[in-house]
């Protein structure tokens, strides 16, 4: 059944870089041959690699809204699905590492025609610095965690849930919003509690002042390091929750 996975998650994939290339193609085609009144001058400048992976790191998380809640997506062929001679963990796991994999290519996609779009004019400087390293990391946990949730979220019902990856958004950005006003007790320690658990709330926000800064709205008093790996541990976390609660549903 995983099988069937495996074409939902390459025909999202084929449209998400055709939209990607094409987007690409159009900002390039401005760039080289700007519009009659426009003024495009590069006499060259410092392109940080961090930036590169921040966006296609963002992308990668509207990549996984859109494969996510695979496993509650099969859950009326449930009956079908049992009786494949391999175990149900086995079946769970075939159908999230199809997911996983296709994000991380949605993520490459974005990087590489990023990189090189802003490699096309000659005097452009890639640059990576000390924070290279833990940006690619947030980047990739960011999209993980998010569609690892929604997993969760979605597999403990034969209900058809899969708006669920679309609704994520406006949830998210809404609990992080609330997180931040001063709301009375308890509210306040509630969706404290909730924006733990919210990706959004991980997505980092980059700023150019006289250096690049990185930073994210999670609520947790850690570190940009710290909560990545926060991030990456709710990513299993919820991964085995979606695996325990798909396989104990009877067929």
């Amino acid at each position: 059944m995983y099988y069937a996975e495996i074409l939902y998650a390459r025909r999202r994939l084929l449209i998400f870089a055709a939209v990607a290339v094409l987007v690409a193609a159009v900002f390039t085609y401005f760039v080289t041959f700007p519009p009659p009144n426009a003024h495009v001058v590069n006499n060259g400048q410092d392109v940080p690699f961090d930036a590169v992976l921040g966006f296609g790191g963002f992308f990668a998380t509207i990549m996984a809204s859109m494969v996510a809640a695979s496993m509650n997506r099969s859950s009326l062929h449930l009956p079908y699905v049992w009786t494949k001679p391999a175990s149900r963990e086995r079946t769970a796991l075939s159908y999230m590492l199809v997911d996983i994999l296709t994000i991380l290519a949605a993520f490459a996609v974005v990087v590489a025609i990023c990189s090189i779009v802003l490699a096309l004019p000659p005097r452009n400087r890639m640059t990576f610095d000390h924070q290279t390293l833990l940006m690619l990391s947030r980047s990739l946990a960011v999209p993980l965690m998010l569609y690892a949730v929604v997993e969760a979220a979605t597999s403990w019902t034969p209900r058809r849930l899969a708006a669920a990856g679309g609704l994520i958004w406006p949830i998210g950005f809404a609990l992080d919003f609330l997180t931040e006003i001063n709301l009375p007790f308890p509210l306040a320690q509630v969706f404290f509690v909730l924006n733990i658990f919210n990706p959004i709330a991980y997505i980092p926000t980059i700023r150019f002042h006289s250096h690049l800064e990185i930073s994210a709205s999670s609520p947790l008093p850690l570190d940009f390091n710290g909560q990545t790996i926060v991030a990456l541990c709710i990513f299993v976390l919820a991964c085995c929750i979606a695996t325990y609660n798909w396989r104990r549903m009877q067929a």
